[in-house]
C-alpha cells in the first residue's frame, strides 16, 4: 500500500481511505489535531498535532500501514540517459556511465582512493583538495568524501510532488548539477556548465521503493513503523495547511528522502519521468 503524494487531491484520498473516513471527516480530524497543538501554546507544535493524529490512526485504521513510498528525485540528465540505473555519487563518479563519459570528454576523471575518498585528477594530474577556507574546496571535500564520517553520497530525492516546483532546490539544479559548477569555477574550466545543459534535459523522476528501503533525513534511526507513522503525520500537517490559505504554502518543509549511501536506484523502482521546463517552475 502507498500513499499517493502526488497531489493535495492524492493524499487527501489516500489517507482518508487509510483511515475509513470521507475526505471531510479527514479534515475534521486534522481541526483537532491542530487545535491541540496550538491549545495552551505559544507557537504550533508539531509533537503534539503528531501525537494527537497517531492516536486517530491507532483508533481507526484496521488495513495494513503503508509499505511503499514515492520518492521525487530531481535531476538534469545528458539526452539518452534518463532510464539509466541512478547511481549514488560514488558510483557516478567513478564508474564507467554517461555522465563520467561526459566528463572524461572534459579530461576530467575521478577514481577511488583510500577509505570512502574520491580522488579528482584533471588533465591526468591528481588535484589537492588541502583544507583551506576556498568555498569550492570545502564543497567538493565534503561531496568526494574527505570529511570521515560525514560522506554524503546517498541518492536522495523528496516525498511530496505536489509543491516541488516551488522548491528552492527545483530551482537550483535547473542549469546543471551542483558539482559541475563546482568543478567549472575551481578548474577554470570555461563552458562546462553550459555545455552539459545544451547536451541534457532536466527531470523529476518519480520512484516507489519499500519504505524500509528510504531514510528520512536528519531521523536515520526510525524503525519501519516509525517511518510509517511519520510519513501520515508530514501528510496530515501538509494537507492542515491546504486548509489554511493555499495561496501561502510552499515547499521548505517537504521530507528529504534518501537512500544507503552505497545504494542505487535500481529502474526498476521506476515509475514515471517528467520533463521539467522553465515555466513549470514558480
Amino acid at each position: 500500500m502507498v500513499i499517493d503524494t502526488t497531489s493535495r487531491e492524492g493524499m487527501e484520498s489516500s489517507l482518508a481511505h487509510l483511515m475509513g473516513v470521507s475526505v471531510p471527516e479527514l479534515y475534521q480530524y486534522i481541526e483537532a489535531a491542530a487545535d491541540s497543538a496550538i491549545e495552551g501554546q505559544w507557537c504550533f507544535n508539531q509533537d503534539l498535532f503528531d501525537k494527537a493524529m497517531e492516536d486517530f490512526y491507532s483508533d481507526m485504521i484496521e488495513q495494513e500501514l503503508p509499505d511503499e513510498i514515492l520518492f521525487f528525485h530531481l535531476s538534469r540528465r545528458l539526452n539518452g540517459s534518463e532510464n539509466e540505473i541512478s547511481y549514488n555519487l560514488q558510483e557516478l563518479l567513478t564508474s564507467n556511465n554517461s555522465f563520467s563519459e561526459f566528463l572524461n570528454a572534459h579530461q576530467i576523471t575521478f577514481r577511488k582512493g583510500a577509505g570512502n575518498r574520491i580522488i579528482l585528477c584533471y588533465r591526468d594530474r591528481q588535484i589537492s583538495l588541502e583544507n583551506t577556507m576556498s568555498t569550492d574546496v570545502c564543497y567538493l571535500r565534503s561531496r568526494l568524501g574527505y570529511n570521515s564520517g560525514r560522506e554524503d553520497f546517498c541518492f536522495n530525492g523528496f516525498a511530496f510532488r505536489d509543491l516541488l516546483m516551488k522548491n528552492q532546490y527545483t530551482r537550483r539544479l535547473q542549469g546543471c548539477p551542483e558539482l559541475l559548477k563546482c568543478l567549472e569555477r575551481y578548474l577554470r574550466i570555461k563552458g562546462l556548465t553550459e555545455h552539459y545543459a545544451e547536451k541534457s534535459e532536466y527531470y523529476c523522476f518519480m520512484y516507489k521503493f519499500p519504505i524500509e528501503h528510504v531514510i528520512f533525513d536528519g531521523k536515520d534511526d526510525l524503525t519501519v513503523e516509525k517511518k510509517q507513522f511519520h510519513l501520515l503525520n508530514q501528510v496530515a500537517y501538509r494537507l492542515y495547511q491546504y486548509s489554511r490559505d493555499s495561496r501561502y504554502i510552499y515547499d521548505h518543509d517537504n521530507p528529504i528522502l534518501r537512500l544507503k549511501d552505497d545504494a542505487n536506484a535500481s529502474i526498476d523502482y521506476m515509475v514515471s519521468t517528467e520533463i521539467i521546463t522553465p515555466d513549470m517552475i514558480e
